[in-house]
């Protein structure tokens, strides 16, 4: 293309679609020169199809984590098959279940930070780690449910590994609990502990 040619962007009436033309001018006047079929790789058409694509990804992750916040923070009680079936808590429940405490801390918490009961749980949560408490001990061991139970009332799953775990630490009621509260495990579920947890002194939690 000579230098006085001019690239521009025109609308083609007979393909129904934008072209690319060179112009040339003579006696003030513009002759087409040449047209392309396509547009080429850096036309603004095609980036505009990439951002839409971009903004509509974003759009449901914000939509997804809406609905993650609005679940956690309208239920006392969590079940597995709600937080497996929304996209932004998949894999939270196994989570919780196995007192995985560093990945409720340190994945979920930032994840979730728009949740007032999350960040209430990762507060429990962090004084655990610090105080390196074994969560799996008692009912609870290895799991903080029982097989076939797979809701966690958050309560007093908070008032567990905040408080009640610690009156087993280090005085030999379990034998098996030298297993990290951040290893992985096969999760099962908590019907007795539900019913002795009732009875916990829950002054310091939140009431849900």
């Amino acid at each position: 293309m000579s230098a006085s040619k001019i690239k521009t962007l025109r609308f083609d009436d007979r393909c129904r679609q934008p072209i690319w033309a060179f112009i040339l001018p003579k006696d003030d006047k513009e002759e087409i020169t040449c047209l392309s079929d396509t547009i080429s790789p850096e036309d603004p058409q095609e980036e505009t199809a990439g951002n839409t694509e971009e903004v509509l990804t974003v759009k449901q992750d914000t939509i997804d984590a809406a609905n993650a916040v609005a679940y956690l923070d309208r239920n006392g009680i969590w079940c597995k098959d709600s937080l497996d079936t929304l996209p932004f808590l998949n894999g939270l429940y196994d989570d919780l279940n196995n007192f995985e405490l560093e990945s409720i801390v340190y994945k979920w918490g930032p994840k979730l930070e728009g949740s007032k009961k999350f960040k209430d749980l990762v507060t429990h949560a962090e004084k655990t780690i610090n105080n390196k408490w074994n969560p799996k001990v008692k009912n609870h061991n290895p799991t903080y449910n029982k097989e076939n139970d797979t809701k966690i009332t958050l309560k007093t799953y908070m008032n567990w590994i905040d408080k009640e775990c610690s009156k087993y630490q280090g005085n030999g009621s379990s034998s098996s609990n030298t297993s990290s509260p951040t290893s992985s495990t096969v999760g099962t579920s908590d019907t007795e502990g539900n019913s002795r947890n009732a009875n916990h002194d829950n002054s310091n939690l939140t009431e849900y």
